[in-house]
């Protein structure tokens, strides 16, 4: 395996938001290839009940739904969808989930060291509630687009997140050449049949396409761990991931018992496949 799968992980307390010189100091280990694990909450019964309680004022969310925040320096906006009815509502973000304006704060602070001086604040806030599947499971990043429209990710613990499925990190260095072309050898690893509709298939079905990462197959030992109120924090340009099954678990055990977890993203020159409209994103960020 060698020590090109390997990068240090630092231990850090964000449930406050870090000081200039903390956040500096994280910044810089970031953008040096570090992985931050950080306890963000006290417990995550108190988010997930704001999250829960944002998505049932507009919808059910036993339902098949999408949801995303979009939080800015002076406001925030609720993107919601189910099969037959979408929105897009301003959201008093600190009085409707004061626990997620406390974390976004904490994320703000460290965006901060990390942002261009011409670039303002926006985040994508993607909650997955309760949720009892998660698949296809490949390795990828999380932006779509180049230069990445994604910079700092933070995989926030909430319920059961990383007791059935957890997350894996390869430095992109360990894929590629020198070319920045990722090797061949590595392309199991990386989605190359088409889930179009894996919403309507199984976890066996997608399986019985391509076989989907599980502890067994991934290339190097796992180093982190997703837990209830942290969050691992990376630079997205700087690593692959992916969603693993634990050697010995069975995605049916989360149909009993599912999972929680919210991503955050921080949005680089407001540009990205998901953004509102325009006057929406111009009212968003107050122009």
């Amino acid at each position: 395996m060698g020590d090109r799968f390997g990068f240090e992980v630092i231990e850090a307390d964000l449930r406050r938001p870090p000081d200039p010189a903390e956040a500096r100091a994280l910044a810089a280990a970031l953008r040096a290839g570090a992985v931050v694990d950080a306890r963000v909450l006290d417990g995550p019964t108190a988010l997930v009940d704001e999250i829960r309680g944002a998505q049932r004022r507009r919808f059910d969310p036993a339902r098949r739904h999408f949801t995303e925040i979009m939080v800015a320096e002076a406001a925030a906006s609720l993107g919601w969808g189910t099969d037959d009815a979408h929105g897009l509502d301003p959201i008093a973000l600190g009085a409707a989930c004061p626990t997620l304006a406390g974390l976004c704060a904490a994320a703000d602070a460290l965006d901060r060291a990390l942002r261009p001086a011409d670039d303002r604040l926006l985040l994508s806030i993607t909650p997955s509630m309760r949720k009892a599947r998660s698949f296809p499971r490949f390795y990828h990043q999380d932006s779509p687009c180049r230069p990445h429209c994604y910079e700092m990710v933070w995989d926030i613990g909430l319920e059961r997140p990383g007791e059935i499925l957890d997350v894996h990190f390869v430095p992109r260095a360990a894929f590629e050449g020198p070319d920045g072309v990722r090797d061949a050898r590595w392309d199991a690893l990386f989605q190359q049949a088409d889930f179009v509709d894996h919403y309507a298939l199984t976890d066996a079905e997608i399986d019985a396409r391509q076989r989907q990462i599980r502890g067994e197959t991934l290339p190097a030992p796992s180093t982190t761990r997703l837990r209830p109120g942290r969050a691992l924090i990376w630079i997205d340009a700087l690593f692959y991931h992916t969603t693993w099954l634990r050697h010995g678990r069975a995605l049916a055990e989360l149909e009993a018992d599912p999972r929680s977890i919210v991503i955050l993203r921080a949005i680089r020159g407001h540009r990205g496949p998901g953004l509102p409209s325009d006057a929406a994103l111009s009212r968003l960020l107050g122009r």
